[in-house]
């Protein structure tokens, strides 16, 4: 049985450490690339395999509070839904968040019409496995980007951010998934560019934003935004007129469809 998905264990390498390997693996992925592609372009062809991946949310709600977080048990419903299906019809996997889920298919499709007639029956019921998976209260949400994102302790557990490996004023690296590949590209990515990254989407502008200029501040993370709460300005990297995030979480935290061919 072949299982779509492919996260090993190990360390990684932290940016310094991986210092003497660049050239390298530059060099020799190329190397491998071209030598791959001139193998297989003149040889027998193989058949179509594809298949699709899905990422979900999984959001706490609370109704007496009215109050909606991204819950940290992404794992625990991962684990659980695996289990759950002795079949191997499907395979569910970690992803960059710990509130974060993906569903594949447990083998590829081919090319064949009657593979296509499986794929929504097969979304159908990933979803219900997952849902199957969560504990009261806990659900499975398709949705691009949590809209909640950054904003206090969107968290359940509660964790506070400007934690040592996203240094973020806003996400807690106990979002990110405990496997070692994530925390390591976080804090690789911060490192290699010597900052943060600085994510500015233009603020959209209505009848009651603030004029000539919208400038972004901060109140305490710890704190739920309140009309009184203190604010402080924002760092160097936040644009006029703009939306300021600063961690990896804002990006690679959010869910999409994908499609891979082999």
């Amino acid at each position: 049985l072949l299982f779509m998905g492919l996260l090993t264990e190990g360390r990684p390498l932290s940016w310094e450490e991986a210092a003497p390997f660049r050239k390298y693996v530059l060099e020799h992925g190329i190397t491998q690339f071209l030598h791959v592609f001139h193998t297989r372009r003149s040889g027998p062809t193989f058949c179509l395999k594809w298949g699709d991946e899905i990422e979900y949310y999984v959001v706490h709600l609370d109704p007496e509070a009215r109050r909606a977080r991204l819950h940290l048990s992404g794992r625990t419903i991962q684990d659980g839904a695996n289990a759950a299906d002795s079949a191997h019809e499907f395979v569910f996997h970690p992803e960059y968040g710990r509130f974060m889920v993906e569903s594949t298919p447990g083998k590829p499709y081919t090319a064949s019409m009657a593979d296509f007639a499986l794929v929504e029956d097969s979304m159908r019921r990933r979803r219900r496995a997952l849902e199957a998976a969560c504990s009261p209260g806990v659900h499975i949400l398709t949705l691009a980007a949590y809209p909640r994102m950054g904003v206090g302790l969107f968290t359940i557990p509660e964790h506070e951010p400007r934690g040592p490996v996203a240094c973020s004023l806003f996400t807690p690296d106990e979002a990110v998934n405990e496997h070692p590949r994530f925390p390591a590209l976080t804090a690789n990515i911060r490192l290699r560019r010597g900052a943060n990254v600085a994510i500015n989407p233009p603020v959209y502008k209505d009848k009651n934003t603030k004029c000539p200029r919208f400038v972004e501040q901060v109140a305490d993370p710890t704190l739920e935004p309140t009309a009184d709460a203190p604010l402080t300005p924002m760092p160097a990297a936040a644009a006029p007129d703009a939306i300021y995030m600063d961690s990896m979480c804002f990006g690679m935290g959010c869910c999409c469809t994908q499609m891979t061919f082999q």
